[in-house]
């Protein structure tokens, strides 16, 4: 869904043999825009040969993320929330259903508990007391850094889906 335009100019200066192109282009979505500029220059004698030439590149970005990204959230909160309200409407219960009310359902989702995972991060051995094995302990050591960061993604994971199948078990058979 982005926008393109172009243009090209050429323009000559007889007085002093020069020849002159330029060329624009701008691609836009709605998130941003990329223009690309291109300045050519020709110089010629008075016998029509070339003696010297200029060639130069400018691109400029723009971006408006924040906007899009603002907008797209809005944008979902608002289609929910219809689509919540029209579910109520077909099934004559009357009731309105607003931001306020859609915020406290979110807050009132069940979460998977998190707080092991900070104490499990804070473990580790202590590698001096091992002696000639302290190589082993090191490895221990990455090892359950390794297994930490697993254990957060997974749990993030489940809590994801947690979230996920209240929501739309709440709205089909809790009627929300």
């Amino acid at each position: 869904m982005g926008k393109r335009s172009a243009s090209i100019t050429k323009s000559s200066n007889m007085y002093n043999n020069t020849h002159l192109s330029t060329s624009s282009s701008t691609a836009s979505n709605k998130f941003g825009s990329r223009t690309t500029s291109s300045f050519d220059k020709h110089v010629y004698n008075k016998k029509g040969e070339l003696v010297g030439q200029t060639h130069s590149i400018k691109v400029q970005e723009s971006s408006n993320v924040t906007s899009g990204i603002i907008g797209s959230a809005f944008s979902i909160i608002f289609a929910i929330l219809v689509l919540i309200n029209f579910f109520q409407v077909l099934m004559n219960t009357g009731e309105f259903r607003g931001v306020e009310w859609f915020l406290e359902v979110l807050s009132n989702a069940p979460q998977v508990p998190t707080g092991w995972l900070e104490s499990w991060g804070q473990m580790s051995i202590d590698a001096s007391s091992w002696g000639a094995f302290d190589w082993f302990a090191n490895f221990l050591n990455k090892f359950n850094d390794f297994f930490n960061i697993c254990a957060f993604l997974s749990v993030g994971c489940v809590n994801i889906i947690t979230f996920i199948v209240y929501l739309v078990g709440s709205f089909l058979f809790g009627g929300i």
